[in-house]
């Protein structure tokens, strides 16, 4: 039932996010300027691996905060490469999940 329950909540949270659009992109200020200046830190496919298994694992569990946690070590490992660009997908799945929770819980 726990996978139903996941499905659900992720098709809803989905439709939630299709009804209200893109999300509005703050404009950059100095800071996002030097952020983006400076140097990423190589990518260690290996452990980024590791990390991208972890997070799957927790999230298909229904471990969302470890899950979330998990996702986002995956992009700080490599937020170009193509598992951090799945990550990326995946932390916002997340969020949805945990959204519609939090307003189930408390309904």
């Amino acid at each position: 039932m726990g996978k139903w329950l996941v499905l659900l909540l992720l098709a809803a949270g989905c439709a939630q996010l299709h009804r209200a659009g893109p999300a509005k992109t703050p404009k950059p200020g100095p800071k996002d300027a030097a952020a983006r200046t400076a140097p990423r830190p190589a990518a260690d496919p290996e452990a980024q691996k590791r990390a991208y298994g972890r997070a799957m694992r927790l999230f298909t569990e229904e471990s969302y905060t470890e899950a979330k946690k998990a996702f986002t070590e995956v992009v700080r490992l490599g937020p170009d490469t193509e598992l951090g660009q799945k990550a990326r997908t995946n932390l916002k799945k997340v969020d949805q999940m945990l959204q519609s929770l939090r307003e189930i819980e408390g309904k």
